[in-house]
């Protein structure tokens, strides 16, 4: 599943430059040329494409949120690696989606990874183990910041859960 493309279609939270949130549909268009994007508000459905050789880059976490310029509801803040931006120019605002899962972000942003990469856009793909460890750093930091340690004493605190939990079991 990591290294797979995106699934055909998926519903995301979507936040545009203008800071307002909206459910929109991703989905690879059969020949995986363009990305369409259906946006629902107010009742309608407004559907675009996205070339893909239009992608500049696939923005993940904190990184997606700095590339949209846009202020964001605490769902942005709350789960950062569940968030990823599709860039088409380094000074463009881009969107930001939110998807309900992990796996459902790490997926999208390791495909369109992918195909950038086939596309001649990104030197190489993320690598499955670099996005998920940078998830793993997204998750730690935020957690020490709510307890208020700092990131090393909260690693280390995880561990030794981990630790006592496994000796428990054994």
């Amino acid at each position: 599943m990591m290294g797979a493309p995106p699934c055909s279609c998926d519903t995301f939270v979507s936040v545009g430059a203008d800071g307002r949130a909206s459910l929109v549909r991703l989905a690879l268009a059969a020949d995986r040329d363009e990305l369409v994007v259906t946006r629902a508000g107010g009742g309608l459905f407004a559907t675009t494409s996205l070339p893909l050789d239009a992608l500049r880059r696939v923005s993940y976490g904190f990184g997606a949120l700095d590339a949209s310029k846009a202020t964001f509801h605490a769902d942005f803040v709350e789960a950062p690696w569940r968030c990823f931006a599709l860039c088409t120019a380094a000074d463009e605002p881009a969107d930001v989606y939110l998807g309900d899962t992990d796996e459902q972000a790490v997926a999208w942003v390791l495909g369109l990874s992918a195909l950038l990469h086939a596309l001649g856009r990104l030197d190489r793909p993320l690598s499955p183990s670099a996005l998920l460890w940078l998830r793993a750093r997204m998750k730690l930091r935020l957690l020490a910041a709510n307890e208020r340690r700092s990131a090393p004493a909260q690693l280390a605190n995880v561990v030794r859960q981990a630790s006592a939990s496994r000796l428990r079991e054994g």
